[in-house]
């Protein structure tokens, strides 16, 4: 086996905290997720890692900064690599479907994370064995989701609520008008004489809920006058108004 010293590129009397550094970026520099196209990369990331395991338990405190000899007492305890914490935001088009979505690691890995059916701001989603990587077994990612905020959508608990644009003609008559949902469009009959901010609702169209089942998706009704104007339509109110 190499010099373990050699492999880390530091001096034989390096402190615990300069070998841990050193390795952390070695092991960054050669991960095969950084080198896909790289063959090498795997035996240059497993050197990495048994030259670093050498030390044992220098970095507990146990004993002195060296490598660890063979004696018969010498052995130690599985290391487990620390935690890794990693947000990650989601639109909520992907809260409401449950996809599959990538996170950007600060190591610089993708990594495919599958939303649980239910998910909030804020929730914390454990990834085990994506941390840390090192001696030992690897750590876990914690993976704290973030909603967006949406152009369309506002989030109440699991209802979403959207402005649903309505011409005057459609207010006045009834008539059915595309509504977009995370799931995409749907038709929704809005009734003859609606005026703005008439509420309607569209059952189990909302977030999921976490006992099963999901919340409301709210249509606002929002009256919109022709653009340019309507001679007619300018005729009329004349008229009404007398």
């Amino acid at each position: 086996m190499r010099d373990p010293y050699e492999v880390l590129g530091v001096a034989k009397n390096a402190s615990a905290k300069d070998i841990k550094s050193a390795y952390r970026k070695l092991a960054k520099k050669h991960h095969p997720d950084q080198n896909p196209n790289d063959p090498k990369a795997k035996d240059r990331f497993a050197a990495v890692n048994q030259a670093y395991e050498v030390f044992g338990d220098a970095f507990s405190g146990a004993r002195g900064a060296g490598p660890r000899g063979a004696g018969k007492g010498d052995r130690r305890q599985p290391v487990q690599a620390a935690d890794l914490n990693v947000t990650m935001d989601i639109s909520v088009e992907e809260a409401a479907t449950a996809d599959k979505v990538t996170a950007m690691f600060p190591d610089g890995r993708k990594v495919a994370v599958k939303l649980p059916s239910y998910v909030e701001d804020g929730q914390t989603i454990r990834l085990k064995g994506q941390g840390e990587q090192g001696p030992g077994q690897p750590g876990d990612a914690l993976v704290k989701i973030h909603i967006r905020r949406h152009p369309r959508y506002r989030i109440e608990g699991r209802d979403l609520h959207v402005d649903l644009p309505v011409d005057l003609a459609d207010a006045v008559l009834g008539a059915k008008v595309a509504v977009e949902t995370p799931t995409g469009k749907l038709a929704v009959n809005v009734p003859a004489w609606s005026s703005s901010d008439k509420l309607l609702r569209l059952k189990g169209r909302g977030l999921p809920e976490k006992a099963g089942g999901h919340g409301d998706l709210y249509a606002h009704v929002r009256l919109m006058l022709p653009e340019g104007g309507d001679a007619e339509l300018e005729a009329l109110m004349r008229r009404q108004k007398g």
